[in-house]
């Protein structure tokens, strides 16, 4: 499936944002096993499935992935822990996996899951029409000039856009093209280059090659990451929902 910026001139009179949430709650719900409808659907449900590697997690086995719209929520759990899982959230707000929330799930699932690191993290979203382009000096895609930008595009196997400042990469976005809706893309910056802007400028350029791919751009970080969040928040990323959930390494 490929979008563009036409591809969100709804049929139906949505506009822009309308459409593209409803083509990524389309599709985090096939990656999830449940229905679009269910991430909207005012309440809590807790699926279990055997489909356990997300294209987004780049396999990563997860015992527990959930998504919360703040409309409703589903949390999809490997079959053992399913019984578990309602039995924490039958006490919990409805559609709600909140910091409080999420603690008592980890808590009780952690027997269950001793091998297993936890995230509780925001994913935002981008489309054209919110896209602010902070892109400035020197950027290009640098996995042939960088080994750090060369390392990152063989494990996610999308481009990596540097931003250089006297011939050396001091900041790198990295396109990750897992789907064929949503592209995701990670920001690192040298710590003693932090704060001047080009973790904006490095991810613009990986946003606008997200955008000539027709993908929907998607960041995903830690609830508490607030450098991260102000990055995203500056190029126009919005909210779409927060995530709790464990993998395996």
């Amino acid at each position: 499936m490929t979008l563009s910026r036409d591809s969100f001139a709804d049929k139906d009179h949505q506009d822009a944002p309308e459409a593209a949430l409803a083509a990524l709650d389309r599709h985090y719900a096939a990656e999830m096993g449940c229905r679009p409808e269910d991430l909207r659907g005012g309440k809590t449900l807790v699926l279990a499935s055997e489909h356990r590697e997300l294209r987004f997690a780049k396999g990563f086995p997860l015992p527990v992935f959930g998504m919360d719209t703040g409309e409703g929520s589903v949390i999809s759990v490997a079959p053992h822990l399913a019984e578990h899982a309602r039995r924490v959230l039958l006490r919990a707000p409805s559609c709600s996996l909140s910091d409080e929330v999420c603690e008592v799930l980890e808590n009780a699932l952690a027997p269950f899951t001793a091998e297993a690191e936890w995230f509780r993290g925001e994913r935002l979203y981008l489309i054209p029409e919110m896209f602010r382009d902070r892109e400035q000096g020197e950027v290009c895609e640098a996995s042939a000039l960088d080994e750090k930008a060369a390392a990152r595009r063989r494990l996610w196997g999308g481009p990596v856009f540097a931003q250089f400042v006297d011939g050396r990469a001091v900041s790198r976005a990295t396109v990750k093209p897992l789907s064929d809706v949503v592209w995701d893309l990670s920001i690192e910056t040298e710590p003693e280059y932090r704060g001047r802007g080009y973790a904006l400028s490095a991810a613009s350029a990986a946003v606008k090659e997200i955008f000539r791919a027709g993908k929907i751009a998607m960041w995903g970080t830690d609830r508490t990451n607030e450098a991260s969040l102000r990055t995203a928040r500056a190029l126009g990323f919005q909210h779409y929902a927060w995530e709790v959930g464990c993998f395996v390494r």
